[in-house]
């Protein structure tokens, strides 16, 4: 049996609905339309295949399902904020290349300070005593590289 990869939206918007008792405050807090809210459970029920909330016009509460999902929803949503929290703490490593055809807007003077090998960044002011020939023929394969 193939498990649904269910939105952890659509989980939000169960726990928004379920404690607001209400699908236009729910939608309020979501910032999104009461229809767009709507849809969400209707989308997270059929997913489950279960009704979450019995609605009449006036009234809205958790079906027995939706009552016993609530701690597994809950949850879903925190283990979800603390994977995002913690990845977002992690400094990205590595390498970016970048490459730059002759004619992109190359300056002679960032060519010729990535062909003298220096790894700092040049300033808006270096300048370049070389030849325009030889300007235009290191900035034909300019290539920089930025170690994180």
């Amino acid at each position: 049996m193939d498990l649904p990869n269910i939105d952890t939206r659509l989980v939000l918007s169960f726990l928004t609905v379920a404690a607001e008792r209400s699908f236009s405050v729910a939608a309020e807090l979501q910032g999104c339309s009461q229809g767009t809210m709507s849809l969400r459970i209707r989308t997270l029920e059929d997913q489950l295949g279960i009704r979450l909330f019995d609605r009449t016009h006036s009234k809205i509460r958790l079906t027995t399902a939706g009552q016993d999902l609530m701690p597994s929803a809950q949850e879903l949503v925190s283990t979800h904020d603390l994977m995002i929290g913690r990845a977002r703490t992690i400094q990205p490593t590595g390498t970016v290349r970048i490459g730059v055809a002759e004619g992109n807007g190359t300056r002679c003077s960032r060519s010729c300070w990535r062909a003298g090998g220096n790894t700092a960044a040049p300033s808006k002011s270096a300048s370049c005593a070389n030849s325009a020939a030889t300007c235009r023929k290191r900035s034909r394969s300019a290539r920089w590289t930025l170690r994180l």
